[in-house]
């Protein structure tokens, strides 16, 4: 039901009918005209949604009241894993109350900042089966409290991170939590062009950490830096790519497909 023009009238018809559907584990209701009062009306039935485990409320408008009410229901959905709220102008009271996410989408939204991030940070302890993290708005205080709580989250996989004015004790903060991660697989990173001494150091954690990062994406970082760290991760890359058909081949399976490689610039 994504990009449907639904509007809250149309919440209200088609809300009830969710509670029927009792196997129902994904509802993505994003880019639809829904506000305030959908959300509300939503709220209701959602805790009767036994099985739901993805909801994808990205780009709606319904702000601080439909927070308010998605912060009521959301503890009640025990089985909800993934929450995306990309583009959604809220607050984190939503978040810090949810009990065990496995993926959390806060990315472009127009109101969660600074404060937000360290609301999402002080809750990723509650959600030790976390996966992937998508956040945005950060400066200092929020990537301290994120570096801090990283390495609470021993399954982390994905992570994409936009920092807004973050200096020296942010970018040492992250990469003092990298190395915790050994599970992550993915990482973005976004704006930390001009402290170079620091974001080397934060880029060097990466080069020099024996996992091999399969995403690798550095924006508005110093050029230099970049090519210091993305050909050593392209090279762990097609090292772990070649034991994984290796093992395959061993033992008769189809290997994995091979990608292009392509010529380091």
């Amino acid at each position: 039901m994504v990009r449907n023009r639904l509007n809250d009238a149309d919440i209200a018809v088609l809300a009830p009918a969710f509670v029927q559907c009792a196997k129902l584990k994904c509802l993505e209701l994003n880019s639809n005209d829904i506000m305030a009062e959908g959300v509300l009306t939503l709220g209701t039935f959602l805790p009767r949604c036994a099985a739901l485990e993805t909801l994808n409320l990205s780009n709606l408008g319904f702000g601080d009241a439909g927070v308010l009410a998605l912060a009521d229901v959301l503890p009640e959905c025990a089985q909800l894993a993934n929450l995306n709220l990309n583009g959604v102008k809220f607050g984190p009271e939503a978040l810090t109350r949810c009990r065990s996410l496995r993926s959390l989408h806060v990315a472009h939204c127009q109101s969660i900042g600074d404060d937000g991030v360290v609301a999402v940070a002080n809750a990723m302890p509650r959600w030790p089966g976390l996966v992937e993290l998508s956040a945005t708005g950060m400066c200092n205080t929020a990537a301290i409290a994120l570096g801090a709580a990283m390495p609470r989250c021993p399954n982390l996989r994905s992570l994409r991170l936009v920092f807004r004015d973050i200096d020296e004790d942010g970018v040492d903060a992250i990469a003092a939590a990298l190395p915790h991660c050994t599970k992550l697989e993915s990482l973005c990173m976004y704006n930390l062009y001009g402290y170079t001494d620091n974001a080397y150091a934060l880029v060097a954690t990466i080069r020099d950490n024996p996992r091999a990062i399969k995403k690798l994406t550095l924006g508005h970082f110093d050029k230099e830096l970049i090519k210091e760290v993305t050909e050593p991760v392209r090279r762990k890359a097609w090292a772990l790519a070649a034991k994984e058909r290796k093992a395959a081949a061993a033992l008769g399976l189809s290997p994995p497909p091979q990608a292009k490689r392509r010529k380091p610039a």
